[in-house]
């Protein structure tokens, strides 16, 4: 036990001086803090709070035994977070906005119109495929020309590779598919849907 508990008490220090998302309750998660999510679950074993910390890593402590026991989450799992934080730094980062609404699900990642001033923005995610798609990206007028598009991309992107993932670009107007072929996206399907790679432009 004490071993655990030492080991938690590392993590709890290591995530909080390292988060990875943005500050915003999970709906499977739990509650966020810093560096982690909490959740009160029923379990076969009893009922427990659950600890899960940033870096993936685990604890269940049962109330009615007093037990802890760890495990660790599979870092790809958490990619609807990395998107999450991607759109909440583009946003927090260059307007005065600091708590962007955005809808963050297992699948799905959405920022909606009126939800902040910088962009509209969804994601879906094909966890058996490992693909994410973006269906919808736009960037406001009064925010347009200052590559906040392609940096959202960029990060967007860096996670799915880290992660293995692809990363599709779908539904998308023909100036923006021209724009993205000539910046070496690969198409997969023509006039609808291209793929970021490491050969894609965007800087």
């Amino acid at each position: 036990m004490k071993r655990i508990l030492d080991k938690y008490h590392e993590d709890e220090d290591f995530n909080r001086h390292n988060q990875l998302f943005a500050p915003y309750d999970d709906g499977i998660l739990g509650e966020r803090f810093e560096g982690g999510f909490v959740i009160d679950r029923y379990t076969k074993k009893g009922d427990c709070e659950e600890i899960v910390f940033d870096n993936g890593h685990l604890y269940r402590h049962f109330f009615e035994t007093d037990q802890l026991e760890t495990d660790v989450i599979p870092k790809e799992y958490f990619i609807h977070k990395y998107i999450e934080k991607c759109i909440y730094d583009i946003v927090v980062n260059n307007s005065d906005n600091i708590d962007p609404i955005i809808y963050c699900s297992c699948n799905e990642v959405e920022a909606v119109a009126d939800s902040n001033p910088v962009l509209v923005f969804r994601a879906v995610i094909d966890r058996d495929n490992k693909i994410v798609s973006v269906t919808n990206i736009f960037i406001y007028k009064q925010y347009r020309g200052r590559g906040f598009g392609k940096q959202m991309l960029k990060s967007i992107f860096l996670a799915c590779k880290d992660l293995g993932y692809k990363l599709f670009l779908t539904e998308v107007v023909p100036a923006f598919y021209l724009s993205m072929v000539k910046r070496g996206a690969t198409v997969v399907v023509i006039d609808d849907v291209v793929e970021i790679t490491d050969k894609t432009l965007l800087d």
